[in-house]
Protein backbone atom coordinates (compact mmCIF):
# COMPACT_ATOMS: atom_id res chain seq x y z
CA UNK A 1 0.00 0.00 0.00
CA UNK A 2 2.79 2.94 0.77
CA UNK A 3 4.38 1.19 -2.27
CA UNK A 4 1.24 2.46 -4.44
CA UNK A 5 0.83 5.77 -2.59
CA UNK A 6 3.93 6.58 -3.46
CA UNK A 7 3.98 5.44 -7.06
CA UNK A 8 0.56 7.57 -7.71
CA UNK A 9 0.44 10.58 -5.16
CA UNK A 10 4.17 11.03 -4.43
CA UNK A 11 3.13 11.14 -0.56
CA UNK A 12 3.30 8.21 1.96
CA UNK A 13 0.23 7.67 3.95
CA UNK A 14 -0.31 8.48 7.84
CA UNK A 15 -0.89 5.77 10.16
CA UNK A 16 -4.94 6.79 10.37
CA UNK A 17 -4.44 6.53 6.24
CA UNK A 18 -3.67 3.31 6.38
CA UNK A 19 -5.39 1.60 8.98
CA UNK A 20 -8.71 3.40 7.58
CA UNK A 21 -8.07 1.64 4.21
CA UNK A 22 -6.86 -1.44 5.97
CA UNK A 23 -9.93 -1.62 7.62
CA UNK A 24 -12.24 -1.23 4.65
CA UNK A 25 -10.08 -3.63 2.95
CA UNK A 26 -10.34 -6.50 5.83
CA UNK A 27 -14.12 -5.66 6.57
CA UNK A 28 -15.33 -6.56 2.55
CA UNK A 29 -13.17 -9.74 2.89
CA UNK A 30 -10.21 -8.57 -0.03
CA UNK A 31 -7.44 -8.53 2.54
CA UNK A 32 -6.64 -10.80 5.66
CA UNK A 33 -4.46 -10.73 8.46
CA UNK A 34 -1.80 -13.02 9.11
CA UNK A 35 0.84 -13.54 11.39
CA UNK A 36 1.13 -9.61 11.62
CA UNK A 37 0.80 -8.97 8.08
CA UNK A 38 -2.16 -8.27 5.65
CA UNK A 39 -2.23 -10.00 2.22
CA UNK A 40 -4.99 -10.64 -0.09
CA UNK A 41 -7.74 -13.20 0.73
CA UNK A 42 -6.97 -16.66 -1.38
CA UNK A 43 -10.48 -16.33 -2.12
CA UNK A 44 -9.91 -12.82 -4.02
CA UNK A 45 -6.11 -13.25 -5.18
CA UNK A 46 -7.41 -14.32 -8.62
CA UNK A 47 -10.24 -11.30 -9.29
CA UNK A 48 -7.67 -8.73 -7.53
CA UNK A 49 -4.66 -9.73 -10.29
CA UNK A 50 -6.42 -9.78 -12.91
CA UNK A 51 -7.21 -6.04 -12.07
CA UNK A 52 -3.73 -5.46 -11.84
CA UNK A 53 -3.26 -6.70 -15.67
CA UNK A 54 -3.87 -4.76 -18.17
CA UNK A 55 -2.51 -1.72 -20.11
CA UNK A 56 -2.46 1.95 -18.16
CA UNK A 57 -0.23 0.82 -15.22
CA UNK A 58 -0.51 1.25 -11.70
CA UNK A 59 -3.51 4.13 -12.31
CA UNK A 60 -5.50 1.67 -14.76
CA UNK A 61 -5.09 -0.94 -12.08
CA UNK A 62 -6.81 1.17 -9.56
CA UNK A 63 -9.21 2.10 -11.40
CA UNK A 64 -10.07 -1.70 -12.64
CA UNK A 65 -10.37 -2.76 -9.05
CA UNK A 66 -12.49 0.24 -7.85
CA UNK A 67 -14.96 -0.73 -10.87
CA UNK A 68 -14.64 -4.52 -9.24
CA UNK A 69 -15.21 -3.77 -6.28
CA UNK A 70 -18.16 -1.36 -7.19
CA UNK A 71 -19.60 -4.29 -9.95
CA UNK A 72 -19.29 -7.13 -6.92
CA UNK A 73 -21.46 -4.85 -4.29
CA UNK A 74 -18.42 -5.58 -1.80
CA UNK A 75 -19.88 -3.74 1.49
CA UNK A 76 -18.10 -4.00 5.30
CA UNK A 77 -20.00 -7.20 6.55
CA UNK A 78 -17.45 -7.32 9.42
CA UNK A 79 -16.57 -4.75 11.91
CA UNK A 80 -12.53 -4.52 11.26
CA UNK A 81 -11.38 -1.58 13.05
CA UNK A 82 -7.38 -1.79 12.19
CA UNK A 83 -5.07 0.69 14.44
CA UNK A 84 -1.84 0.99 13.57
CA UNK A 85 1.26 2.93 15.22
CA UNK A 86 3.33 5.74 13.86
CA UNK A 87 6.42 3.46 14.23
CA UNK A 88 4.55 0.58 12.89
CA UNK A 89 4.17 2.75 9.73
CA UNK A 90 7.38 4.19 9.78
CA UNK A 91 8.94 -0.10 9.95
CA UNK A 92 6.82 -0.48 6.76
CA UNK A 93 8.05 2.67 5.20
CA UNK A 94 11.86 1.58 5.81
CA UNK A 95 11.10 -1.69 4.39
CA UNK A 96 9.52 -0.03 1.85
CA UNK A 97 12.44 2.25 0.99
CA UNK A 98 15.01 -0.89 1.39
CA UNK A 99 13.18 -2.41 -1.15
CA UNK A 100 14.07 -0.03 -3.70
CA UNK A 101 17.50 -0.15 -2.81
CA UNK A 102 17.80 -4.00 -3.68
CA UNK A 103 16.34 -3.36 -7.00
Amino acid sequence: MIAAADAIAHAIPTADELAEALSRLVGCGIVQAQGGRYGVAPERRQAVAACLRGRGGLFGAADRCLAWVDQTGLEPSQDAAIQLSAAEVQAAYEAYRASLRDH
